[in-house]
């Protein structure tokens, strides 16, 4: 199953460039996911929220039919 993100206008990064802002005196250093609009930004956001939302139902389908099938044995 495909894993879905919500954060995608949020700046990705690990430890390593955590530690390398220490020397970012200019504060160019994190590049975070850009969109041409705020409209567009929204509307992605939007359809990712309601991407995991879908993703949660059919997860939650798939384990109530697990849970009758179960209880009818």
């Amino acid at each position: 199953m495909e894993t879905v993100m919500s954060d995608f206008l949020a700046s990705r990064s690990g430890i390593i460039d955590g530690l390398a802002t220490i020397f970012d005196f200019s504060g160019s250093f994190y590049d975070y996911n850009r969109q041409q609009s705020a409209i567009d930004a929204d509307a992605n956001a939007i359809r990712k929220d309601w991407e995991i939302v879908g993703k949660d139902l059919r997860r939650s389908i798939v384990l109530m039919k697990r849970e009758l099938d179960h209880g009818k044995e």
